[in-house]
């Protein structure tokens, strides 16, 4: 690993340290940094006083999250090494346009054959800000808008019949999709397992998939999302190996 990635990896306590013991894995700086520059060239801003502003990553977005997810390959076939995501932050950091992001991203660039981007929560209203989010970014993006079919709840990306969509957490009518990637907004808000566990079904025919459980740290968890922090700390802490997974946390002051 070169010693720019060792130090931008370098959050003591926040998130694992990536290695490939093993050579299965390579980084992909290239592919690292066209994820990067999606969001700077295509997507903007739209609130506040930056509405209109390109979306410049800040460093721990770029360097926590969207470098090592886009970045590291597997080199048995060249398809994402992560596979789920779990990101625990405090309040007012933009989680919520980050993962509007990622959905973006991975709907338009990883050129997968229809392909499902969900967004789920505890409730639709929640869900619907992750989409809200994507859909504003694509209705000001003029060559983004210009490939797409904008509608109320779904975004349509025709060439590769794909779609970026919200569902709500009503989950006996969600059993059967095909998803390729997942938003789970406010994991810690989840009642229990139902919806999480009947959604992640939807992923296992895909051949590069991506979970994406996004939570605010210091809330109260309990049940399936503390499941995933207590499984995200074993990860950071080496106690468990799982090349598969990306463990990002951050603790309240």
């Amino acid at each position: 690993m070169s010693a720019h990635r060792r130090a931008a990896l370098r959050w003591p306590g926040v998130t694992r340290t990536i290695t490939d013991a093993a050579g299965e894995f390579y980084f992909d700086k290239q592919e690292a940094d066209r994820a990067c520059d999606f969001f700077t060239e295509y997507l903007t801003h739209h609130k506040g006083e930056f509405d209109g502003a390109p979306f410049r990553l800040a460093d721990w977005q770029r360097e926590l999250i969207i470098r090592p997810l886009f970045g590291w390959k597997r080199r048995s076939n060249r398809l994402r090494r992560f596979r789920k995501v779990y990101v625990e932050i405090p309040k007012k950091n933009g989680k919520t346009k980050i993962s509007a992001g990622i959905g973006l991203f991975v709907l338009y660039c990883d050129k997968e054959p229809g392909a499902e981007i969900i967004c789920a929560a505890a409730d639709r209203d929640q869900a619907a800000l992750v989409f809200d989010d994507a859909k504003t970014m694509v209705e000001d993006s003029g060559e983004l808008s210009s490939m797409s079919e904008i509608y109320r709840r779904s975004i349509v990306y025709a060439a590769t019949r794909s779609s970026f969509k919200v569902v709500s957490a009503d989950v006996r009518s969600k059993h059967g999709p095909n998803i390729h990637c997942l938003i789970i907004d406010e994991f810690h808000a989840q009642p229990d397992r139902e919806l999480y566990d009947t959604l992640s079904k939807g992923v296992a025919a895909r051949r590069q998939p991506l979970v994406i459980l996004i939570t605010t740290a210091g809330d109260d968890q309990e049940s399936v999302c503390r499941d995933e922090h207590d499984y995200a700390e074993l990860v950071m802490a080496d106690g468990r190996e799982d090349e598969s997974f990306l463990p990002v946390i951050f603790g309240t002051a």
